[in-house]
């Protein structure tokens, strides 16, 4: 004989209207849920999660439009520190040319006498003094692009000289 009884729960045997809505909601798609209100299933967000949600939202993407913002005119200025360089290396290489014995104490590498001089691009580098490239202005009247030749003094005595390049560049 067989004494155990199997009993089975029957939603209708639910005292509580909030435990018979839990038992009875579904899983919903997405992020939306169920709720139990004022004896009623309710779906979907309240205001305030909405709000709060859209200016978590907002927060976020504000920062990455500043961050990519900020990279933009980090590009953008290197871009311009590497044309300088380029004018740069431009002139150091029309004057690579100029290291000759005969025109040592005379030529556009002469320090006329002096510890140093300081010579403006043009003729000597075929570089100009101001030029514009992608409507940037590299050099003007008042910062010229230049070189400056000193001599360097060494042990034993040798003839040695320094070559340094100016080129003015827009930072903005």
């Amino acid at each position: 004989m067989n004494i155990h009884k199997e009993s089975k729960m029957q939603v209708n045997e639910i005292k509580s209207p909030l435990e018979k809505n839990f038992v009875e909601s579904k899983p919903l798609a997405g992020f939306a849920f169920s709720r139990a209100r004022h004896g009623k299933t309710v779906k979907g967000f309240t205001l305030m999660e909405i709000v709060v949600s859209l200016i978590i939202l907002a927060t976020v993407f504000g920062g990455l439009t500043a961050s990519f913002i900020g990279v933009k005119r980090y590009v953008a200025r290197a871009n311009r520190r590497l044309v300088a360089t380029n004018l740069s290396k431009q002139a150091l290489n029309a004057l690579y040319v100029q290291v000759r014995g005969d025109t040592w104490n005379t030529g556009p590498l002469s320090t006329g006498g002096g510890a140093s001089r300081t010579y403006n691009f043009g003729a000597n580098t075929q570089v100009p003094t101001a030029t514009v490239i992608d409507n940037f202005s590299y050099g003007d009247n008042a910062h010229q692009n230049s070189y400056t030749v000193r001599t360097v003094n060494t042990n034993p005595p040798r003839q040695y000289r320094e070559v340094t390049t100016t080129v003015w560049y827009p930072t903005e």
